[in-house]
């Protein structure tokens, strides 16, 4: 049982790894919270981040974030 858990876990995230590559459209010198953003608007955690604002009343402080990444690294270099 072990086993095919991990599998699973390994197959799901090659999975998501290959749809990452192709649904971030991350590019070499975008600031480090655009990408942050970008992968987390692939994973859909933007959408609960949402839900959790509508449910608890609060921000969820996403855009802050993305730009004090920004601040912190301006220009991430991808190869």
């Amino acid at each position: 049982m072990e086993n095919s858990v991990f599998s699973v876990v390994i197959v799901f995230q090659f999975s998501v790894e290959i749809q990452m590559k192709v649904r971030t459209n991350i590019k070499a010198g975008m600031g480090l919270g655009d990408c942050v953003a970008k992968i987390a608007h692939a994973l859909n955690l933007d959408d609960i981040a949402k839900k959790y604002e509508h449910a608890s009343g609060q921000s969820c402080g996403c855009k802050e974030r993305q730009e004090i990444l920004n601040k912190l690294v301006p220009h991430i270099p991808l190869t």
